[in-house]
């Protein structure tokens, strides 16, 4: 915990200052992350049991920062998925059925007779429509 606080003056240090080249903060803005995801997996707790924010506070360290930076090193350290548009699966009957259900209730909100309904339908069945491919 010491080389954190040692680690955020650091950092406040190299932020303020228009002398420290950027990419000596990123290197210690790095390091400060990679601590801060160790501690946060510790010591993260719902309630009364967590002992992350409280922590942070006693140090003078702001917890949404802390959080930003543990989320940063987590994206970071995770490989990076890419997929051509071909590779990607058609979604499940479970997966669009579940995409559906979300729509209705801004739907009747919004579409309040049934010439609207319709007139929806009709455009989204139209927008949905993909053009022929020319083999």
């Amino acid at each position: 915990m010491e080389q954190i606080g040692k680690l955020w003056w650091s950092h406040n240090k190299k932020n303020s200052s228009v002398k420290q080249s950027r990419e000596e903060l990123n290197r210690v803005r790095e390091s400060l992350a990679k601590l801060l995801h160790t501690y946060k997996t510790l010591l993260v707790g719902t309630g009364r049991d967590g002992r992350w924010a409280p922590l942070l506070k006693d140090r003078g360290t702001p917890v949404s920062t802390a959080n930003r930076y543990v989320k940063r090193h987590e994206d970071s350290s995770r490989p990076v998925e890419k997929k051509l548009l071909a590779e990607q699966l058609p979604p499940s009957a479970a997966e669009i059925t579940k995409k559906v259900k979300m729509l209705p209730p801004g739907l009747i909100r919004f579409l309040t007779t049934s010439e609207s309904t319709s007139r929806f339908m009709e455009v989204l069945g139209a927008a949905l429509q993909r053009p022929m491919s020319s083999v």
